[in-house]
């Protein structure tokens, strides 16, 4: 709720529409309180300032384009050859894949297009950031090519 105040969204749920119906599409929660009692148990999910100053100014979708002509930041050069064992965030993941921006492969996870990734293998402790193998963001890689 405070989260859709401070982007000044009209419909106070809008974040929580956005993490409920749209995975991938707004960050993951910076913390998350685990509350209620054992029989009725439920999530606060709470971002920091700047991850939303950030996700505003880059975010997916027709209002970054209205507000803004600033370009994607590029992605960074993710070696193929690494550790198969090694966690990678979404921003390899995306590099990866052959994407051009984190948004196109969030985009394109919460789309389904991704069956591979659809599981993370690990959640980051801080944030809950979600991290695959490098062996299944490649494998997954071999697929997408296979269907072109």
């Amino acid at each position: 709720m405070a989260a859709s105040k401070f982007l000044g969204y009209k419909n106070i749920n809008q974040v929580n529409n956005y993490v409920r119906d749209h995975p991938g599409y707004f960050p993951d929660p910076d913390v998350v309180e685990e509350m209620g009692t054992p029989e009725r148990p439920y999530r606060k999910l709470l971002w920091r300032v700047q991850t939303l100053l950030d996700w505003k100014a880059a975010r997916p979708g027709s209002g970054r384009y209205l507000t803004s002509e600033r370009p994607a930041k590029a992605l960074p050069a993710v070696p193929v050859d690494g550790d198969p064992d090694e966690l990678l965030g979404a921003t390899q993941a995306a590099a990866l894949l052959g994407y051009k921006t984190v948004g196109s492969f969030s985009s394109s996870l919460a789309q389904g297009n991704l069956p591979l990734l659809q599981t993370p293998d690990a959640l980051t402790e801080k944030g809950g950031r979600r991290r695959w193998t490098r062996k299944r963001i490649l494998e997954q890689a071999a697929e997408r090519r296979s269907r072109k």
